[in-house]
């Protein structure tokens, strides 16, 4: 599940590169961490945040063998080239990482802890972005029926290129993550 380039931090020593994530990451600390319990989907207002909505993903791996993309923010989806809404957010992992991916995010929400992940977006022409995309687990339930990880996600660096991404040469095909932090949000972090 870890990558050779895998840290482990807890939430107040994260620095997350961009101001976006670090403002996410500070929304997460001061409301949704709690001293005896994962924070649960009905805790999430997403009206204290309404700046970084166009940034934020909602997965969903309740099914245990997937993750459905249940919200995806504008700028993520103008990113994609279309709305990924619904669609298994697998179907964006080469297929020979699509398992790891899957285990790590099941780690995620069942250690709980959170995840800062470096990932190279790679669209149809070969070209790449660097997205640095911050998340947090969240239990429908108390006693951890349901499980979701809301990210913010954001580009690293301006792209060097200039280019619409609903062009289908543009199109984006996959993700593939060059570094790894696990989040301790009180309760460890996978593999700790």
């Amino acid at each position: 599940m870890d990558l050779p380039n895998t840290r482990r931090v807890s939430i107040d020593d994260l620095k997350p590169e961009v101001s976006r994530n670090a403002a996410f990451v500070d929304f997460w600390r001061d409301t949704m961490v709690f001293p005896d319990r994962v924070a649960l989907r009905s805790d999430f207002v997403a009206e204290r945040i309404p700046s970084l909505w166009s940034n934020l993903l909602l997965h969903d791996l309740s099914s245990g063998d997937d993750d459905v993309l249940r919200l995806v923010g504008t700028a993520v989806v103008e990113r994609f080239g279309r709305d990924p809404t619904g669609t298994s957010y697998l179907d964006f992992v080469r297929p020979e990482r699509r398992e790891p991916a899957l285990k790590s995010l099941l780690g995620s929400v069942h250690q709980p802890c959170g995840m800062l992940g470096l990932i190279d977006w790679v669209y149809a022409s070969g070209k790449r972005e660097r997205i640095e995309s911050v998340g947090f687990p969240m239990w429908r339930t108390a006693d951890g029926d349901g499980f979701f990880l809301l990210f913010c996600n954001h580009v690293l660096d301006a792209p060097v290129f200039d280019f619409s991404y609903r062009d289908p040469e543009h199109r984006f095909s996959y993700a593939e993550i060059v570094a790894r932090t696990w989040i301790d949000v009180g309760f460890g972090t996978v593999g700790a």
